[in-house]
């Protein structure tokens, strides 16, 4: 009987992670909040900003729910991220619901000892998304739902790739032109995507390489000394780098 419980019970061990892979995977997005409920602000210290950006990193259509076309709602997650605190770590908690507010996925918390609240919750939501990541989970395009002004009865269906519904605005030219601080920088599109480099007179071609900028699901980010970073381009062509400090923002200059 005891070893029959042991069977039983190593069972559901095993199968509770690839369970909740496949649930996950039954939905075709997920709403980030423009706002948590333990910040005061709209996208305080870039969370929100950073929550939607590791989403799309690990395989989810991410989107706010201002940039969501008409959908069936329950075709999607909700996201809630909260935050416990003590004196001596910041842990935060990712929680996806359904449409009827069903618990489909409540991950480990990640934690941060920094004392700074910009860097404990950019460290805690990296460390907790790592417990995301190996679901390996990989959303179906979303369904968008088109109704013809003259038939308002009829519907049809059309597959939108998430990408197309909050593309960026990105520089089209081979070579784009920054500044911050009255120091220059330089965009340089490749194959890839794009390197930025800063002018230094201590290089030898008096460029410095910064880091490249990569596309990611439908998101950017750039890699500068082995850490990656969410990046945005602005309606006006700048360029956001969004640092656990502080952000970088590069004036487009062309």
């Amino acid at each position: 009987m005891k070893r029959l419980i042991l069977i039983v019970c190593l069972f559901f061990y095993v199968a509770t992670p690839s369970f909740a892979q496949q649930s996950i995977n039954d939905y075709s997005f997920v709403i980030v909040p423009e706002k948590f409920d333990f910040l005061a602000e709209e996208d305080q210290f870039q969370l929100n900003s950073l929550t939607k950006f590791l989403f799309n990193k690990n395989g989810f259509n991410a989107l706010y729910r201002n940039e969501l076309p008409e959908v069936d709602f329950c075709d999607g997650l909700t996201a809630e991220i909260t935050e416990e605190s003590n004196f001596t770590r910041t842990k935060i908690f990712i929680t996806l619901k359904d449409c009827r507010g069903n618990e489909i996925y409540k991950g480990e918390p990640g934690a941060s000892k920094f004392k700074e609240y910009r860097k404990a919750y950019h460290d805690a939501l990296r460390n907790a998304f790592e417990f995301i990541n190996k679901l390996h989970v990989q959303q179906n395009d979303i369904v968008v739902k088109e109704r013809a002004i003259d038939e308002i009865d009829s519907k049809k269906e059309a597959v939108v790739s998430s990408a197309t519904l909050s593309k960026p605005i990105v520089p089209s030219n081979t070579f784009n032109q920054y500044s911050l601080s009255d120091v220059a920088y330089l965009l340089k599109k490749t194959a890839e995507g794009f390197t930025l480099f800063q002018e230094s007179e201590l290089a030898e071609n008096g460029l410095l390489v910064i880091g490249d900028i990569t596309k990611k699901g439908n998101s950017y980010s750039c890699k500068i000394a082995d850490k990656e970073y969410p990046v945005s381009f602005k309606s006006n062509k700048d360029l956001v780098i969004y640092k656990e400090d502080s952000n970088m923002v590069l004036k487009f200059q062309n």
